[in-house]
């Protein structure tokens, strides 16, 4: 059992079995200060300070072996405390270490389950990531939203400017035949197809796939018959028979009367595909002729298709380069936080241990003082007031003696 003076702060080693009842009082050896003394219930060699008493000559309880006077117990405890003061501090020093050692078991385990360094690590690390990650999501997310509204608005610009070149090309074609029409009025509809004049102006070709051709306003047989065709096989033939394409009937039949018609209709291939095609039909003047001109829908956007592929492109690279350095700012906060995190974790840790130790005795334990920040600031502190108990201790001592 370790028994601190409260005057002069000496150190004893008391036999607790020796005391008889709850409390025994004893006497410094160094200063004669008495002093209280409880005995403990359950843990043995804690360290006990003194209770001043008021007085001294106060007889103590006798021992549990057998009657004995106060001032046996005393002179026995004063003996005890010569004994222990006489093998030097290491004795003291032993049990400082002890207790210290409790305490600080005892400190850590009351200590919370996130410290210092996990505290630091959840504010500068992971909540930044997380705000970083969510309004990177949401940013992205706003990008991709934009890149898609424009990569439609392109589709549609695109649209309407393959339509204006259908239109203008049928028109163009239109207006050509009319002129020749009206410089040889001889020559009849069943001749179309064999005069290159005629089929040069009539059939024209229209970017990968697109192409014109004539057909004849219906007249009392009631016909829409095809006068000039890139395709042999559709001279002569009335495109009110012809079946397939879906919606082409429809925009046919809306020339009635040499009107300009257009729309898109579909057009199944060999492989079984449905392809979209434009077509675009435009009067021959008064003749009652028609140019119809026509281009898959496709060949039309394709320029759509190259810009919004290149759109693409750039939203990809623009997102895996964000991510880049998203994770390259998060891994350089991890590593800052953690060396900083770890340094200054250190440093409390060691000032806490050497407070542990003053706190049991220890008054020349070393305390280091390193940098100019609020750390060092106590370091200082805690140096000061090591230094200030130390003269104290050290002045009640010649004071006492």
């Amino acid at each position: 059992m370790i028994v601190n003076c409260e005057e002069c702060g000496t150190r004893y080693r008391l036999d607790e079995t020796k005391i008889k009842g709850s409390s025994a009082k004893v006497k410094c050896k160094s200063c004669a200060h008495v002093m209280l003394i409880t005995k403990p219930e359950q843990e043995s060699g804690s360290s006990v300070t003194g209770t001043d008493t008021g007085g001294a000559g106060v007889e103590a309880p006798a021992a549990a072996q057998g009657p004995a006077s106060g001032a046996e117990q005393s002179s026995s405890a004063a003996a005890t405390g010569t004994e222990g003061a006489r093998s030097g501090q290491s004795t003291g020093s032993a049990a400082s270490g002890g207790d210290s050692s409790r305490r600080s078991a005892s400190k850590q385990k009351k200590r919370g389950l996130f410290g210092l360094r996990s505290k630091m690590f959840f504010l500068f690390v992971c909540l930044p990531i997380v705000i970083g990650v969510a309004t990177g999501y949401v940013y992205l997310n706003r990008v991709e939203e934009l890149k898609d509204s424009y990569g439609d608005q392109i589709t549609d610009v695109v649209t309407q400017m393959g339509q204006s070149q259908v239109a203008a090309k049928a028109r163009s074609a239109a207006q050509q035949l009319r002129l020749y029409l009206s410089a040889n009025p001889e020559v009849g509809a069943e001749e179309f197809n064999r005069d290159r004049s005629i089929r040069r102006m009539a059939v024209q070709k229209i970017g990968q796939t697109g192409y014109t051709f004539l057909y004849e306003l219906p007249g009392d047989g009631n016909s829409w018959n095809v006068w000039v065709h890139p395709d042999p096989n559709m001279v002569g033939s009335d495109l009110t028979q012809r079946q397939g394409p879906q919606g082409f009937q429809q925009i046919i039949q809306s020339t009635g009367g040499g009107k300009e018609a257009n729309g898109f209709y579909t057009q199944p291939t060999p492989d079984g595909e449905r392809v979209d095609h434009f077509m675009f039909c435009a009067p021959v003047g008064d003749t009652g002729y028609m140019i119809a001109a026509t281009l898959q829908r496709d060949s039309m956007i394709q320029p759509a298709h190259v810009l919004n592929t290149q759109l693409d492109k750039t939203y990809y690279t623009m997102r895996n380069r964000s991510m880049f350095v998203l994770g390259g700012i998060a891994l350089f906060f991890l590593i800052l936080v953690s060396w900083f995190g770890h340094r200054l974790t250190t440093r409390i840790q060691s000032l806490t241990d050497v407070a542990e130790r003053i706190s049991v005795g220890e008054l020349g334990a070393e305390v280091e003082v390193k940098g100019k920040d609020e750390i060092s600031s106590l370091a200082e502190a805690i140096s000061r007031m090591q230094e200030s108990v130390r003269l104290s201790i050290e002045r009640l001592r010649r004071r006492r003696s």
